[in-house]
């Protein structure tokens, strides 16, 4: 795997962990490497996750990536002048 495919899973997977950790506090973690085909977390709570809480996950996921893609956009501007 090249390595600028092996940064972007690592970086989506903080991503991911960020929207879980805003939704719910304290689950146990365990963490996975980037893989081939992108990323996982081992994420352990007492009550399982729900359809609902999934799709709760994703949006927060998609904000967060939405928020980081403008902070670099933004930063790449104010950087050329």
């Amino acid at each position: 795997m090249r390595l600028h495919w092996k940064v972007l899973r690592h970086s989506t997977a903080h991503v991911m962990a960020t929207a879980i950790l805003e939704l719910f506090r304290r689950p146990s973690w365990g963490m996975g490497p980037a893989t081939e085909s992108g990323f996982f977390y081992d994420v352990y709570r007492e009550t399982p996750f729900t359809e609902a809480d999934l799709a709760a996950i994703e949006a927060g996921w998609r904000r967060w990536s939405r928020a980081m893609r403008n902070l670099c956009a933004w930063r790449s501007r104010a950087k050329r002048g």
